[in-house]
Order: C-alpha cells, then sequence, then structure tokens
C-alpha cells in the first residue's frame, strides 16, 4: 500500500494543497523555511498517526485557525483506494480519525541526536520502532514510565519501605517486557544496519549494543524485582530510581569509534543505516513496505555515499519522500521517474519530470 494522493488544510504553514505522490520517489525542492518539512509532517502523520515534531496539535494547526484538516488515499496492491482523514479543532478540543494506517521510516537532521546526544534521543528512536511493531509496548513503557515516578516521588515523600514495595512488582513486569523487546531490536538491526552501512560506506563497520540501565544483563521479572529490592537504600538517598529501562543506552560505534567522535558525514551514514535498516526489518515483521520520508539526507554526505544513498532510496516497489534544498545540480541526481514540487511559503507548486 502507498499514499497516492494528499489534501491539507490549515496544516502548519499550508493553508491549502492537494498533491499526487509517485509510487516510487518524490522530491521536494526549496530553499530553508518554506514549508518542505511541513508536507513531510503532514504526510506521515496522515497515513501513521505518529508526528515528526510536534508536543501539540496546536503546533500543526495553522497560525489563526481553529483546527487543520488532512485526507489521504492509499493505493493498495490491486490498484484499490483507500481513504486515511485526520481532522482537528482546538476549540472546544477534539479529533476525528478514519482509516487505515501504514508503517513510516523518517530521517530529520535532528535525529543527528541519537548518535551525538543524550541516551535520551537514542531510547526515543528504538522506542517509535517498538511503537510501530507491538501494540502492547507502547501501553508497558507508559505503564512503567508511570511506576517509576510513582517511587520517586514516594522516596522524595520520605515514605516506608511497604510503600515503594508497592511499586516494584509493576516496574519488574513491565521494565522486565521493555528490556526483553529492546534487546531483541537490537539483536535483529544489527545484521541490517552493518549490511546497510556497508553498502553506503563499505571500507567502515558500524556495531551497535543494548546498555542495560543499572544492570550489567538484561533481567526476567524475578531478577529486575530483586534488583530493584536490594538498590532500595540507595535510591533513597539518590531519590530516583537507579535501576530498569529508563536509564538503557545504546552504545553506537564505527569502526571502534564512539558515534560522537566520529565526522559529520560518518554520524549522518549511520543515523542513515539505523533509518534504512529499520525500514526492512518493518517490512519483515508488519509484511507491509513503510512509505520512507528523508528531510535534507543528501547535506554532510559526499559524493560516494549520495550515490550509494540514492541508489537504496530509489529501489523498485519503495515509495519514497525527499527534500532537497539544491535546484541547481537536482536534475542530474534524480532518476527520471521523480515526481518533484517546489515549495515557496507554504505554498507547492508541480515541476517538469527530470528529463
Amino acid at each position: 500500500m502507498h499514499l497516492s494522493r494528499l489534501v491539507l488544510r490549515n496544516f502548519r504553514n499550508i493553508e491549502a494543497a492537494d498533491i499526487a505522490w509517485s509510487p516510487a520517489l518524490t522530491v521536494l525542492v526549496g530553499r530553508n523555511g518554506q514549508g518542505k518539512t511541513n508536507v513531510l509532517e503532514a504526510a506521515t502523520l496522515a497515513v501513521s498517526r505518529q508526528t515528526l515534531r510536534a508536543k501539540s496539535e496546536r503546533e500543526l494547526a495553522r497560525f489563526g485557525t481553529e483546527g487543520y484538516h488532512l485526507a489521504a488515499t492509499l493505493t493498495g496492491e490491486e490498484g484499490e483506494a483507500h481513504s486515511a482523514t485526520r481532522s482537528v479543532w482546538l476549540r472546544p478540543p477534539r479529533r476525528k480519525v478514519t482509516g487505515p494506517q501504514v508503517p513510516v521510516v523518517a530521517f530529520a537532521p535532528d535525529d543527528l541526536a541519537v548518535v551525538k546526544g543524550s541516551p535520551d534521543g537514542r531510547r526515543e528512536f528504538f522506542d517509535r520502532m517498538l511503537n510501530q511493531l507491538f501494540a502492547r509496548y507502547r501501553r508497558e513503557w507508559s505503564r512503567y514510565q508511570r511506576a517509576v515516578a510513582q517511587r520517586n516521588r514516594a522516596m522524595k515523600e520520605e515514605q516506608p519501605d511497604a510503600v515503594l514495595q508497592g511499586f516494584e512488582p509493576l516496574l519488574a513486569e513491565s521494565g522486565a517486557y521493555c528490556w526483553q523487546q529492546r534487546g531483541w531490536l537490537v539483536q535483529e538491526l544489527l545484521p541490517l544496519v552493518e549490511m546497510v552501512y556497508q553498502t553506503l560506506a563499505p571500507q567502515e563497520r558500524p556495531h551497535l549494543a543494548l546498555v542495560p540501565g543499572g544492570s550489567d544483563v538484561l533481567l526476567d521479572r524475578a531478577g529486575l524485582e530483586s534488583l530493584l529490592e536490594r538498590t532500595r537504600h540507595q535510591d533513597r538517598r539518590r531519590g530516583a530510581t537507579s535501576v530498569g529501562p529508563h536509564r538503557d543506552d545504546v552504545r553506537l560505534m564505527v569502526t571502534g569509534v564512539e558515534g560522537r567522535l566520529l565526522s559529520q558525514g560518518q554520524q549522518r551514514t549511520l543515523v542513515l543505516a539505523l533509518h534504512l535498516a529499520s525500514r526492512r526489518l518493518l517490512e519483515r515483521e508488519s509484511g507491509v513496505r513503510p512509505l520512507l520520508v528523508l528531510d535534507d539526507v543528501l547535506s554532510e554526505l559526499d559524493a560516494v555515499r549520495r550515490q550509494a544513498l540514492l541508489k537504496v532510496v530509489t529501489a523498485v516497489g519503495q515509495q519514497t519522500i525527499v527534500t532537497d534544498t539544491t535546484d541547481g545540480d537536482a536534475p542530474a541526481l534524480w532518476p527520471s521517474a521523480a515526481l518533484r514540487y517546489r515549495v515557496t511559503e507554504g505554498r507547492i507548486s508541480a515541476l517538469d519530470r527530470v528529463p
């Protein structure tokens, strides 16, 4: 199933647009700050119900309006059309969402924080993928986070041990499940990341490994509950829970060098490899080929890596949406089947196909 049409009304800086999409490659060109990323966010939200950047619906509604509307047409394998809509009103707050979902793998420049930023960003990256793979994961991770917050508050309020102990079975149950799923994901992604990365940079070898928070190894429910009991006294002194998946990290390296010490090009290549490997794993597990969304993907890549990336993202059967700020040499980069649009101050206009 692929995105074939998207209608936008009052979404960010876009008053109105009706966009047809290639089942292969669609390119959005234009200067920075014109609204290219807004179009990507609308497409992602319409088909997957996940946002790229926004924390609230108010951020997504065009300034001065009372809400926004997105209507996507998805075309199935047999050519059948499916409608997916999202209508949001701000006053009073209400939302109507209909239609099927398609998994999305999206790269944005801010995703470089996955490599060079804090563990929070790495956990969020892997959790986004687990949320698309397993409906249960989102529920268990939310339960776990609430239990951690409640246990921490009880410690700061100097509640007795019996109160802390009351939270620990839930922490252990949900925490062990999240650990199990994160460990599985890293194990499954590793060979895919290696394969994709070496397509982009054959002389280099990436590596990733889950580092469990506060433990040398991943623990089952009983093991995590026992560890929470043993660390209760020191947690009281700190006023915070010291073990569990809320403190996990994922070690990312290339040819033995830590991610934060890599060059800008290597960091971008590693993040791209993570996204492209995620796309392959999502397709394998769900049976549906995800929409691939790449925002400002060519920056910081040398010519060799750029050409290798373009071969990957234009593979037969893969729907990809790319933004590009380089008008001058863009026609030479993109294959003849690409659809191109120019985005200027929120207005989208079709360009001729690449000659």
